[in-house]
């Protein structure tokens, strides 16, 4: 049973290190706020300009700021659900967080 200690301990860390993560980008909120830039093409391209997508353009930053909701709302709950069943001992559940971790 050292295996289900190493992966508890591991899966714990992950899922600790994602939560911080996602929850960090998600309520950050420093930096100047929205503004407009240049591209070399002469294109205006409209900078997101908050928290830690600051530098992002604001198109890709919503993509990476709902993801950073899936992993808060679905990913570290599922990884709960299948830690939990993985130390029950379920087969199913060693599998389903395999899965999850994958």
């Amino acid at each position: 049973m050292q295996h289900v200690r190493t992966v508890t301990i591991l899966s714990g860390f992950i899922m600790i290190a994602a939560g911080i993560a996602a929850a960090v980008s998600i309520f950050s909120s420093d930096g100047p706020g929205p503004y407009t830039y240049i591209s070399i093409r002469g294109q205006e391209i409209l900078i997101h300009g908050r928290g830690i997508y600051q530098h992002m353009s604001a198109e890709v930053a919503v993509q990476g700021i709902a993801q950073d909701y899936v992993t808060l709302l679905l990913v570290v709950p599922l990884l709960a659900v299948g830690l939990w069943l993985t130390r029950r001992g379920s087969l199913v559940g060693q599998i389903f967080l395999a899965g999850v971790l994958g």
